[in-house]
Order: structure tokens, then sequence, then C-alpha cells
């Protein structure tokens, strides 16, 4: 399985960028992680998918992306959920997005690392099973499922191997896609150029003004407001 995010590493290689190294701005580190009886399973999928409509459930060049393909402003969003400052940053993020559904659209980047192996990569090999058995919107229903019940920093989310009962996927095709060393493969692919490209830290936000060919690395957690910011600063260099 190869996975359709191989541009990102020329752009970050394109742009001699100004990198901010600030740090985490004061959002919340999250909560206990949420716990689903299975009587609730079907309900939370259900409340999920209607959260992400916006993200289409095919989209072109194989993105994981949430919002318009034709947006003016792309955040590639470079993430693990086993992190416990993506987690407070990714709602944030799609918070930006709402904030502006004509104009910002954002694209997940796996950055499962070796600091929190087995369970990062592990989560991303199964976000990608999602994807290629069922669609884009239940990558982004299950993305946001896992996040909300990781316990974080390696712990793993005990849902991770649920998500066939809660998407109705097939148990054994689920199974073999998560093993497959090809998608290992990919993982580690996509997690080394950008490490190579400059993403040493997660969560990294790379905000790009795709009408005027211009973008910005971030890294650390931000919130949507500071995000904003970023967007109207880029709009007023016109």
């Amino acid at each position: 399985m190869k996975i359709g995010f191989s541009r990102f590493a020329a752009a970050l290689a394109a742009c001699s960028l100004p990198f901010s190294s600030l740090a985490h701005a004061a959002l919340d580190l999250p909560s206990a992680p949420q716990q689903l009886n299975a009587s609730d399973y079907q309900s939370k999928a259900d409340a999920l998918l209607t959260k992400y409509q916006r993200a289409l459930e095919t989209v072109p060049d194989n993105l994981r992306l949430y919002g318009s393909p034709d947006a003016r402003f792309l955040i590639r969003e470079f993430s693990d959920v086993e992190c416990p400052w993506c987690r407070s940053c990714h709602p944030e993020v799609i918070k930006a997005a709402d904030a502006l559904p004509d104009e910002i659209a954002v694209e997940w980047v796996h950055m499962a690392g070796p600091f929190h192996d087995p369970a990062g990569t592990d989560e991303a090999a199964a976000l990608e099973c999602v994807y290629s058995l069922k669609d884009n919107r239940t990558f982004w229903a299950a993305l946001d499922l896992l996040f909300e019940s990781t316990a974080g920093n390696g712990k793993g989310s005990p849902l991770t191997n649920k998500l066939p009962v809660i998407f109705d996927l097939d148990p054994q095709s689920f199974q073999e896609c998560r093993s497959s060393p090809a998608l290992h493969s990919s993982l580690k692919e996509i997690f080394d150029q950008a490490y190579d490209a400059g993403v040493t830290a997660t969560p990294a936000l790379l905000i790009a003004d795709r009408l005027k060919n211009r973008m910005k690395l971030f890294t650390g957690a931000r919130k949507a407001e500071d995000i904003l910011k970023i967007i109207q600063e880029f709009k007023e260099q016109e």
C-alpha cells in the first residue's frame, strides 16, 4: 500500500521557510481517555461521521483531506495519535478550518515515530486501513476516535482493535491490511522524509497559501485563533 503524501517532502524542501520553533501554545493537555461500551459504538460512529461531513468520501491524489480540495489555504498537520500535544492541537486545527470552510483544508500526515512504537505505528496503520477499506471521511472519524480514547505516550487506544466493529469493516481484511509490510514501509518512508526535511517534532503545521505559493512551518501545538491569525497575515501580504 502506497500512501499519497509524497509531494509534501518537495514542498518542505522548496521552502526556505521561516521555521518557527515557538513552544506549545497555552493549551490544556488532554484528560483521561474516553471509554466506550459496545452499545455506544454505532451512535459514536454516526456522530463522528456527521461531525466530519466536510471530509469528502473520495478526494483526489489519495489524500487524507478535511475540507475542499480547492481551498486556497492548506494546513498539513504532521502528527501522531500517541503524542499528547498532538491530541490537544488537532481539534484546534479542525476548529480553524471550520471557521473558514471555503478557504481552509487540512491534510493529515502521519508522523508516528519510534518513540511511541509499537502503538503509534500500529494506530497509523489501522487508520490507513480504515481509509483503504472504507473512505476518507471514515478515516477522519476514526482518527478523532483514537485521539479521544488513547492513553497517549505509547500506551495506545483500546479501540484500535475494535475499529472494524465500530465502522463496519471486514475484520479479516482489516487485520491483513494492518499487518502489511508494505504499509509499514510506507509509513516509515513518510516519517523519514518529513524528518529529513526538518519536521523533527510533533505536532507541526505547514500552512500553505496555494494562491500565492507561500508557506510557513510551525512546530508545537497551536490554538485555532493563532492559526487564523497566520492565515490573515498571508492575506494581508497580497
